[in-house]
């Protein structure tokens, strides 16, 4: 193993050790965002209540910058509680739903998902490794085109690299202009930058399906009709569909009024993958393409069927560097 993955891995390792090891020590307060704002800064008639009284105590009650009353609770126990914030003299009540964990975290489970103390350090900490994988892959790609190495390494780097600059460039695009107040509103906007960037491809996909379409009809009238090139058509079809297809799913869950967590994960990992699959299309057709007409002698529509047939080979031959990619996504979505 070269040297730059090994100070990668470190790198993840520590920047994980670090992060739960700072996520532990902060994460047994939490504060409630009541989103009420009393009138002269006054909030003597605030009560709140705990349905176990030994997993969560009350802290203390303030008001931040923007005069937002904030409950602030910590841990003393383990378990699932309940708080509700009495707030007026009309009775109006904020309920709020936790788990404590073993280490004494708080959790607070949200109708939109998940959200503890230290959210933030844990979004900046992803958004990091990103960067550094990005850095890893461009250093390991250009390395490759310096020696004039085509391999199928080479078009895995590439691939790895265009999702990667995808995924990362828009989200932190998208945490710098607006405010994210929950974890789930961070994995929420990392989909959405993956639907960005598979948005944004569907014009490049479109046009390679049909250049692989054209070269094998333009194959077939030349040299006769061969299972391959009848193949390669039907590929062509197919691959412009798919996206829209994915479209659909995405709205599947919530159109039609499903609102499974295991459908939400199993959508949000088939658009990851079709954005991956696509962005490692995009990686060996460029590559190919300087490839081959680096030589002059070679023809416009041979391109298609070399493309497939490199394509195949980077996905079967350079699989554990996908697996190594696409298995920590799955597991971060299923997980949270």
């Amino acid at each position: 193993m070269k040297k730059r993955w090994l100070v990668l891995n470190f790198f993840v390792a520590l920047a994980i050790i670090v992060t739960s090891v700072l996520i532990v020590r902060v994460g047994n307060v939490y504060d409630i965002h009541t989103r009420y704002y009393p009138e002269n800064r006054a909030y003597d008639n605030v009560s709140v209540t705990f349905d176990h009284e030994n997993i969560l105590a009350l802290k203390g009650i303030y008001l931040n910058d923007t005069g937002e009353m904030i409950v602030s609770v910590k841990s003393v126990g383990r378990g699932y509680v309940d708080v509700k914030t009495r707030i007026d003299k009309n009775n109006t009540t904020v309920s709020s739903h936790f788990y404590v964990a073993n280490l004494g975290t708080i959790f607070e489970k949200k109708f939109d998902g998940l959200n503890f103390t230290g959210y933030k350090v844990v979004m900046w900490e992803l958004l990091i490794i990103l960067v550094a994988i990005e850095i890893i892959m461009l250093w390991s790609f250009l390395e490759c085109k310096k020696q004039s190495d085509f391999s199928d390494k080479r078009i895995a780097y590439g691939g790895i690299l265009l999702f990667n600059l995808g995924l990362t460039g828009l989200s932190i695009f998208k945490v710098i202009r607006k405010e994210i107040l929950t974890f789930s509103a961070f994995e929420f906007l990392l989909q959405e930058s993956v639907l960005d960037l598979l948005f944004g491809l569907i014009p490049v996909m479109l046009l390679l399906s049909l250049s692989v379409v054209v070269g094998n009809i333009v194959i077939i009238r030349k040299n006769g009709y061969h299972r391959n090139n009848g193949l390669g058509i039907v590929l062509g079809i197919l691959w412009s569909l798919v996206t829209f297809v994915v479209t659909a799913l995405n709205s599947l869950y919530t159109d039609f009024g499903i609102t499974s967590t295991l459908i939400e994960d199993l959508v949000t990992i088939i658009i990851y993958l079709i954005a991956y699959l696509e962005c490692m299309i995009l990686a060996t057709c460029l590559c190919n393409f300087v490839e081959r007409y680096s030589n002059k002698n070679k023809v416009w529509y041979t391109f298609p069927n070399t493309f497939l047939k490199r394509f195949k080979n980077v996905l079967v031959h350079q699989l554990p560097r996908h697996i190594a990619i696409l298995i920590p996504i799955a597991l971060f979505f299923i997980g949270s």
